[in-house]
């Protein structure tokens, strides 16, 4: 794609969302209380350094086949009551010591078969009241000391034959009354001197045939009053 053709495509995606120059600061960045927003097979990138940011009540927004794509030590951040969505076979891709980070009862969410994923020391993090949600034999995976957290009344849910997955020294962690639940022949899979460690009144909970699992010196830990729970023909298996 040319240089033109670029400006354009920028133009055509600035009218369709009603947006005009005085809608952005000296910066380029939008304003108070309006969305980013891409229409079919559009991206909304960024490269080298940069971010995605989204400022009270906003939305950042992808629609069919799209992909919200950070690349290089970049930030996709949402503040104060906003959501991060992608619909239908999207990705939200952080590369490369990046988050992907919501604050304040806020949603990560995926639907239809797309992932969250984070690649090489990054984090997947909500915090406050927020959800890391998969509908859908979609996954949750960090690769290579990541961690996946979710702080204070928190779910992290996998629904239909999902994963949640963490590899190489890395924690599945719940703190303070929440929940790790998979259902429906789904796993929860630690690797390597990792822990899947619950805090204060959780559960640890695993649905139908599927394995709560810990390889190679890890633990599978449950604090006061807690449950570690497996129904029908499962296994909790420590080595």
């Amino acid at each position: 794609m040319g240089i033109f053709e670029t400006e354009m495509r920028h133009k055509d995606i600035d009218h369709r969302v009603n947006m005009k120059s005085e809608d952005r600061d000296e910066n380029g960045t939008f304003l108070y209380n309006e969305r980013i927003t891409a229409y079919s097979n559009e991206g909304i990138t960024a490269y080298s350094n940069e971010r995605i940011t989204a400022y009270s009540n906003e939305r950042i927004t992808a629609y069919s086949n799209e992909r919200i794509t950070a690349y290089s030590n970049e930030r996709i951040t949402a503040y104060s009551n906003e959501r991060i969505t992608a619909y239908s076979n999207e990705r939200i891709t952080a590369y490369s010591n990046e988050r992907i980070t919501a604050y304040s009862n806020e949603r990560i969410t995926a639907y239809s078969n797309e992932r969250i994923t984070a690649y090489s020391n990054e984090r997947i993090t909500a915090y406050s009241n927020e959800r890391i949600t998969a509908y859908s034999n979609e996954r949750i995976t960090a690769y290579s000391n990541e961690g996946i957290t979710a702080y204070s009344n928190e779910r992290i849910t996998a629904y239909s034959n999902e994963r949640i997955t963490a590899y190489s020294n890395e924690r599945i962690t719940a703190y303070s009354n929440e929940r790790i639940t998979a259902y429906s022949n789904e796993r929860i899979t630690a690797y390597s001197n990792e822990r899947i460690t619950a805090y204060s009144n959780e559960r640890i909970t695993a649905y139908s045939n599927e394995r709560i699992t810990a390889y190679s010196y890890e633990r599978i830990t449950a604090y006061s009053n807690e449950r570690i729970t497996a129904y029908s023909n499962e296994r909790i298996t420590a080595y």
